[in-house]
């Protein structure tokens, strides 16, 4: 007759837990996505936002994407940076990072980095962002996630051996360092010359148009500002009444890791170091 009345508590217990877990991440995830939206942030309407102490660096001017195969904003926004990045200025280049904030987040990060080191970014990255969609669990384990890959520019074993290398690791370690030191907790989010990001707007053409107008006030000498200058921000959002520029569609974009990172024991990886990043 005891354990008959516990059992009830224990249920109970039980689902007090379970609903309360349910309700931090409806929070978090309502959370993540007014403020990609710019509801909750207290620079919602500016064109950039300028990181103090961070040096300006021009030559060439380098554009960052903080984005995840999660987001369905970016799935829609990569399709429009594909082709605007092959129509950019040799001043100019483009890199993604995949921001890695819970375990299937750092398992596509995971992949990403992987795919980079054979340079199969852009052949596979819209099947990512579609099984992502229709199929999350894919990418649960290391070997359903290779068994996706396999025979899509790149072998099952081949991604499993990569995948557990000390250069993919040290290259997450890096870009999870890099997130944080930015304090990105929304994406698509982008950093500009090192020094100015530009969040996401309401729609994906607006988004691009403000990177290209950052992109623009750089490259023209008109960032950074010079001492006592007007807010150049404020004054470009009021030149936005133009209308969406026609951005070109193409496949999604590759990324480019970063070649500094800490060599691998893996002598087949070490031969790829001039690969994608």
């Amino acid at each position: 007759m005891a354990q008959r009345r516990k059992t009830p508590n224990v249920t109970l217990v039980r689902n007090a837990i379970l609903g309360a877990i349910a309700l931090i991440v409806f929070v978090i995830l309502g959370y993540s996505i007014l403020y990609t939206l710019g509801v909750l942030d207290p620079n919602r309407g500016e064109l950039y936002v300028t990181i103090p102490d961070r040096e300006i660096k021009s030559d060439p001017i380098e554009v960052i994407e903080f984005f995840s195969y999660a987001c369905p904003n970016c799935k829609e926004l990569h399709t429009l940076l594909a082709g605007w990045e092959r129509s950019l200025p040799d001043d100019v280049t483009l890199r993604e990072v995949h921001v890695a904030h819970s375990l299937q987040t750092t398992n596509l990060a995971r992949t990403h980095v992987t795919l980079g080191q054979r340079n199969v970014v852009s052949q596979n990255q819209r099947r990512i962002f579609e099984e992502v969609e229709k199929r999350p669990q894919t990418f649960g384990t290391l070997e359903s996630t290779a068994e996706f890959f396999d025979g899509h520019g790149i072998e099952k074993d081949q991604f499993e051996r990569i995948a557990e290398s000390d250069r993919v690791q040290s290259l997450l370690d890096a870009d999870a360092e890099f997130v944080r030191e930015l304090g990105v907790i929304a994406v698509p989010t982008f950093l500009v010359a090192n020094k100015y990001v530009v969040r996401s707007r309401t729609t994906q053409q607006e988004t691009v148009r403000a990177l290209k107008k950052v992109i623009e006030m750089v490259r023209s000498g008109e960032l950074p500002l010079a001492e006592n200058a007007p807010d150049a921000a404020e004054e470009a959002n009021g030149d936005e009444s133009e209308g969406p520029s026609a951005i070109p569609t193409g496949v999604p974009v590759d990324e480019p890791e970063d070649s500094g990172a800490t060599s691998t024991n893996d002598p087949e990886v070490e031969a790829d170091d001039e690969g994608e990043n």
